[in-house]
């Protein structure tokens, strides 16, 4: 950079301006006994400068609010699986997803009946879509891990109470009509 001072040019380099280009103006602090140039924060063009991380500050905070709530939610879904909140429901109905196709069948999903711990209400539970011959196992109990901030979200553990086999060796090939 070069500047005059008491009518003479000199030629320094910059110390504390992270926003200086080539080209650009800006004020100085120099200090001719040592020949130390600092930058002057105390002009607007600084501030105006500043204002182009606002954006990145923004998106790295959304960003961490997405990572956070992803974290509570993966330690409170963990938190579900002990053994504490494990219950035994009886399988009374099975529905078929028409919205997904795997290797040319439907997947299925249960519907189990259980007694709410303490106060041994009949709650219904969803089970997550199964490739399982479930249709067989209605009548069946099956472990249910309940969830008691959220009864609708408790998990029906049908692998489990099928020996964890699946009809498909091969794993399956999804394809979701819904967007068609």
């Amino acid at each position: 950079m070069t500047f005059e001072y008491g009518g003479q040019q000199h030629s320094a380099s910059v110390t504390g301006v992270p926003f200086l280009k080539e080209g650009d103006t800006t004020r100085i602090l120099y200090n001719p006994a040592t020949g130390q140039v600092k930058g002057d924060f105390s002009g607007l063009e600084t501030v105006f400068s500043l204002v182009a991380y606002i954006p990145a500050v923004f998106c790295l905070a959304i960003g961490a609010i997405i990572f956070l709530a992803a974290v509570i939610s993966a330690v409170r879904r963990f938190s579900l699986f002990n053994e504490k909140n494990k219950v035994y429901g009886e399988i009374v109905e099975v529905e078929e997803n028409f919205n997904i196709v795997i290797n040319h069948k439907h997947p299925k999903v249960a519907i189990c009946a259980f007694d709410e711990p303490g106060t041994g209400k009949r709650l219904r539970a969803r089970s997550v879509n199964s490739m399982l011959d479930l249709f067989s196992m209605v009548g069946m109990s099956v472990p249910v891990y309940y969830n008691r901030s959220n009864p609708a979200k408790s998990f029906v553990d049908l692998e489990n109470a099928y020996n964890g086999t699946l009809h498909e060796e091969n794993g399956p090939v999804v394809h979701d009509f819904r967007n068609l």
